[in-house]
């Protein structure tokens, strides 16, 4: 709630507020000068009977009934439409919420009452959790695809070496196939249960002393068969001597997803720069590539769990990487800076505060 919505609600409140007290002194300013009215008429001045006083009286409070009842009308009429109606809306979205639909509205342009912001609070609620059930749905989709495609490949590779037959050659390749199917499969598992315990806070961070410049060049020394198989021009300028306080697991662990995401959206001939540089109060690691960039859409959801944006078709991923660099970069508390550009590359940047 921004401080306009905060004042307008104020502001409305304090006019709902004015509104009663004068409604109130209106109906008995009115009752007062009816009753001396029909007192004045009925009566001589100069003479005061008990008669006169009744007659005057009963007058009145039929003329008060019925300044109460059209008091009571507007009342109601009021409660119908700033408070039973508003209501009404509230628990309609419940409900729906409850029933597992999370369609919504905008916004509203103007927040009068409490019962607005709480409306666009659930609109808001609603709207979140569809996006989860979207990545739900995508994740399954995904999931199904990741682990379906692997146990084909080794249910019919084991197939053509149980008939037998079979040249040397090509059993060296089926039994390759199957291994790689399976390591796919580990690889998977492992990210998985990595991600799920970051999530609930089953790794914590053990601070040791260590070379970040060593630790930089041992993230990507795993990579450089498929940078020289994809003939990628490989660009370092990694400072040396730096040592910092820190979970040295779990850093590498950000690093080498951040480095892998790079080799894989990389084409063939492409360029890769990979940077740690020393700064005022903290060090910057920057990794940069030449891939296919992402676009403006995908790139507030990169870190969301199993969030693949339209360039992910490009290379093999479940979108759980990032998800733990995010997960990482919050327990060590770095901070991430992505800069990317259609058909540019991407930049990722991890600055680690000195200690």
């Amino acid at each position: 709630m921004t401080q306009d919505d905060k004042k307008r609600i104020r502001l409305y409140s304090a006019l709902r507020y004015t509104l009663f007290i004068a409604a109130i002194l209106f109906v008995s300013t009115c009752s007062l000068m009816i009753f001396l009215g029909v007192f004045g008429r009925t009566i001589d001045y100069d003479i005061l009977t008990e008669e006169n006083i009744s007659d005057a009286a009963i007058k009145t409070f039929f003329n008060l009934l019925f300044l109460s009842f059209i008091f009571l009308l507007l009342c109601a009429i009021y409660n119908y439409l700033f408070v039973r109606r508003p209501l009404k809306r509230i628990i309609e979205r419940e409900n729906r919420l409850m029933n597992g639909d999370f369609s919504y509205t905008e916004e509203k342009k103007s927040i009068r009452s409490e019962y607005d912001l709480i409306e666009d609070g659930l609109n808001m609620v609603a709207k979140e959790l569809g996006k989860v059930e979207s990545l739900r749905d995508d994740f399954t989709s995904n999931i199904s695809h990741e682990i379906k495609t692997p146990i084909a490949v080794i249910q019919n590779y084991a197939q053509l070496l149980d008939m037998g037959g079979l040249e040397e050659e090509k059993e060296k390749e089926y039994i390759h196939g199957i291994m790689n199917a399976s390591q796919k499969l580990s690889a998977f598992a492992t990210s998985v249960l990595k991600l799920t315990r970051l999530e609930n806070r089953e790794i914590y961070s053990t601070n040791v002393s260590f070379s970040l410049s060593d630790l930089l060049s041992e993230c990507i020394i795993p990579f450089v068969d498929v940078i020289d198989e994809k003939n990628i021009d490989l660009d370092l300028d990694i400072a040396e001597n730096i040592t910092i306080t820190s979970d040295r697991e779990l850093l590498g662990l950000a690093i080498s997803n951040i480095i892998s995401n790079a080799v894989k959206f990389t084409r063939p001939n492409g360029r890769i720069s990979i940077s740690l540089l020393s700064m005022e109060g903290r060090y910057r690691i920057s990794i940069r590539d030449s891939g296919p960039g992402i676009s403006r859409d995908d790139i507030h959801h990169i870190f969301d769990k199993y969030y693949r944006g339209d360039n992910s078709s490009e290379a093999d991923g479940t979108g759980l990487g990032l998800a733990m660099v995010k997960r990482i970069a919050d327990i060590l508390g770095l901070r991430i800076e992505v800069e990317s550009e259609v058909g540019k590359g991407s930049t990722f940047s991890l600055e680690i505060n000195v200690r």
